[in-house]
C-alpha cells in the first residue's frame, strides 16, 4: 500500500463491488452520453461498464489506483491503459485514462492524491504521455488534473440523433452519387485523411510532430476500411472519391445498440459543395435500418462539423475536456511532498 498523507492510502488493491458502489454514487456521470438516450437501457449500460472494467484491471498493461480513507471507504479510482495505438503511430509511449471516478464528496486535494498517485505510476512504467477526458460537469476533477500540470486541449463535443425519428435530410448533387468504398479506394481515402483532420486533440499538442498526427487518422481511416467499421461510404464525383464517412454498430448487450460516426471527411478543393451533408444523410439512412441511436464527436472549434451536424438534426448531448499531461523530465509532481488536504479547498 502506498500511502498518501494519514488520512488516505492510495493502493492498487480493490474490489470489482467497491467500484459498483462508487458507480452507483455516480450514475449520471457514469451514463454520459447515454444519460438522455430513451432507445438505451441505462441499467445495460451500467452492467456493460462494470464488466469492462473486471476486464480492464486484470490487464498487465493497465495501472490501476484506489484512494481509500481511514474508514476504508473507496472515494475514488483511476485506470491508466497504455495506449499501444497511440504509441505506435505517434512514436512515443502513451497512456490513456481508461476510467477516474470519485465519490461526489471527495474534494480537489483528495481527487489530486490519486492522480499524482496515477502519473507517478505512469512515470515508473514508461510512460511519456497520458491522455484523459472528463465530462465537462465533473469540474472538480478537472480542476484536480489542471492542477497536477495537465494541459487542456479541446473540447470534445458528442451528438446524438434517433434516424428513425427524423426526416433525413435528401441532399443531391450532380455528377456525384455515394458508393460503399472498397481496397481499391484506400489511396483515394487516405489522401483525404491526411489532410481532412486538422482540429484533433492531437494537432492542438504543439509537442506532438504533425506528420505523425496526420498519419494517426490515415491508419484509422484504413482500419476502417478494414473492418474496424462495418462500413465506410464514399463520395463519388465523375468517378473520383472526394469524401468518406465511416460507419459502425456499437453492442452494449443482446438487447441494446447504437451507431457510431468516428470519421467523416471531404477533400480540400470539394468543401462547401454539400458533399458532407449528402454523406451524413446516407449514412442515416444505413443506420436507420440497424439502430435508433446514432452518436458523432467533434471539437468545439470545428464550426462547419457542428454546422452539419446540426443540419442533420443531431443534438449536442454530450461535453468532455481532453487534457494531455506530458510525463517527461522531472514533472513538479514529482520533485514536492505528498499533498495534504485544506480546509478551504472545494
Amino acid at each position: 500500500m502506498i500511502t498518501g498523507t494519514s488520512m488516505y492510502s492510495v493502493t492498487p488493491n480493490f474490489s470489482l463491488h467497491s467500484v459498483r458502489e462508487l458507480i452507483e454514487d455516480n450514475k449520471e456521470l457514469v451514463l454520459g452520453k447515454f444519460l438522455r438516450d430513451e432507445n438505451i437501457s441505462k441499467d445495460a449500460v451500467i452492467e456493460s461498464t462494470i464488466n469492462n472494467l473486471s476486464r480492464l484491471i486484470c490487464r498487465e498493461d493497465v495501472s490501476r489506483l484506489a484512494l481509500i480513507d481511514n474508514k476504508e471507504t473507496i472515494k475514488g479510482v483511476m485506470i491508466v491503459e497504455r495506449s499501444k495505438w497511440d504509441t505506435e503511430i505517434l512514436g512515443l509511449d502513451i497512456g490513456r485514462v481508461a476510467f477516474v471516478l470519485f465519490r461526489s464528496d471527495t474534494n480537489v486535494t483528495e481527487r489530486r492524491i490519486l492522480i499524482e498517485e496515477s502519473l507517478k505510476t505512469s512515470v515508473r512504467k514508461g510512460i511519456k504521455l497520458v491522455f484523459s477526458r472528463v465530462p465537462l460537469n465533473d469540474l472538480l476533477t478537472i480542476n484536480a488534473i489542471q492542477k497536477e500540470g495537465s494541459t487542456f486541449v479541446d473540447n470534445l463535443l458528442t451528438y446524438y440523433v434517433n434516424p428513425r425519428q427524423i426526416v433525413i435530410p435528401k441532399v443531391e448533387l450532380s455528377n456525384v452519387r455515394t458508393v460503399k468504398a472498397g481496397e481499391s479506394d484506400a489511396n483515394a481515402l487516405s489522401e483525404i485523411a491526411r489532410e481532412a483532420f486538422r482540429m484533433s486533440h492531437f494537432h492542438a499538442d504543439s509537442k506532438l510532430p504533425r506528420n505523425r498526427c496526420d498519419e494517426l487518422y490515415v491508419k484509422w481511416v484504413l482500419n476502417c476500411l478494414h473492418g474496424l467499421a462495418d462500413t465506410v461510404l464514399a463520395a463519388q464525383k465523375n468517378s473520383k472519391i472526394v469524401g468518406f464517412i465511416t460507419c459502425k454498430i456499437n453492442n452494449i448487450d443482446q438487447k441494446n445498440s447504437y451507431g457510431v460516426i468516428d470519421l467523416i471527411g471531404v477533400s480540400r478543393e470539394h468543401r462547401r459543395e454539400k458533399i458532407g451533408l449528402l454523406l451524413l444523410s446516407e449514412a442515416l439512412k444505413w443506420f436507420s435500418k440497424r439502430t435508433r441511436s446514432v452518436y458523432v464527436g467533434t471539437q468545439d472549434v470545428n464550426i462547419p462539423a457542428i454546422r452539419l451536424y446540426e443540419k442533420a438534426r443531431f443534438r449536442l448531448t454530450f461535453p468532455m475536456a481532453t487534457f494531455h499531461h506530458h510525463l517527461t523530465g522531472k514533472p513538479a509532481h514529482l520533485r514536492r511532498s505528498s499533498l495534504s488536504p485544506v480546509a478551504d479547498d472545494p
